[in-house]
């Protein structure tokens, strides 16, 4: 009788399902790698104060949050193999696509493992001068960051099971970030850095580099598993709405025109990731106009307050 009661109990009152949980856990490694990749701008690019010992210890530590995706491949084999055999439940469908979640899992765990690599060099004993890292910083710097944009904006909308494209911005924008190094490294900033210093840095490079491919990757295995797993659309909002909360917009003609419309805050995040993009600074209202004859796109900005007074 109390072996019922408490089957009973777990499917119809207190229910754990195994699909909820592989869900979870999955958008919390994508929350997790993000993590690392900021806490990798602020600690690489900064001079770190020796004397001040635990607050060494405690970036070191937040760094090695990223482990515990090197470790899920049996959690998450295991919590598959149960969403299997479980009922249609919430947003989880019969036949819902698990082993697609499984895919996404083993390409974040390859990305985790780069990312341990290139946590080596972070913590390693031998370390790059800072003027010479600094060099490289833009660029390097934007990669890190826009990838992280983009493994966070994976992971809001996994949460939330919404189809979203936001994310493959900031993919643009990082592999946009890696041609402005190749441009930089063509210029022969690095002739003078000595051998033993050249292939520290370049390794980090390379690892870098790798780590904005998987992001890519990342975004492609996503966008399958939502279609695959009929993730709701996220809801498109009109201009007025981008334009009163201070936020980017891209807008889409049906001339296949493409303008991105940027206010305050979003003005340095912006790249031309389409054929035509343009941002505005400070401003409330922008009146767009687009020349079809030579693909030139012409923008006015209008005060928000001189508008009302008009």
């Amino acid at each position: 009788m109390g072996g019922v009661s408490c089957v009973l109990i777990s499917i119809f009152i207190c229910p754990v399902w195994a699909g909820q949980d592989l869900h979870s856990l999955l958008a919390s490694n994508f929350d997790t790698l993000s993590h690392f990749l900021q806490e990798f701008g602020e600690e690489y690019f900064e001079a770190t104060d020796d004397g001040d010992v635990k607050e060494v210890e405690k970036k070191r530590k937040n760094l090695q949050r990223y482990k515990s995706v090197l470790n899920s491949k049996s959690n998450e084999e295991a919590l598959a193999n149960f969403a299997k055999w479980e009922p249609r439940h919430g947003q989880f469908r019969f036949r819902h696509p698990w082993k697609q979640y499984l895919a996404v899992a083993a390409l974040l765990r390859q990305c985790a493992y780069w990312i341990d690599a290139l946590n080596s060099y972070i913590t390693s004993d031998f370390q790059i001068p800072m003027d010479i890292k600094k060099k490289l910083e833009e660029p390097l710097a934007k990669m890190s960051s826009e990838s992280r944009k983009s493994m966070k904006e994976v992971s809001i909308s996994s949460k939330k099971m919404r189809k979203s494209s936001s994310y493959d911005i900031h993919v643009l924008n990082s592999q946009s970030a890696c041609k402005d190094l190749t441009t930089l490294l063509k210029t022969g900033i690095l002739n003078d850095v000595e051998p033993l210093q050249m292939i520290a840095l370049m390794t980090t490079v390379s690892l870098l580099i790798d780590i904005v491919n998987l992001t890519e990757k990342n975004a492609e295995s996503v966008h399958e598993l939502a279609s695959a797993a009929r993730f709701e659309n996220k809801k498109k909002s009109t201009v007025s709405d981008f334009v009163s909360t201070g936020r980017s917009v891209p807008i889409k003609s049906q001339d296949d025109h493409v303008v991105t419309i940027l206010c305050d805050d979003d003005i340095s995040n912006t790249v031309d990731q389409s054929r035509v993009e343009s941002s505005v600074d400070s401003c409330h209202h922008v009146a767009i106009k687009i020349d079809d004859e030579d693909d030139s796109v012409h923008t006015s900005c209008v005060s928000y307050r001189a508008a009302q007074h008009s």
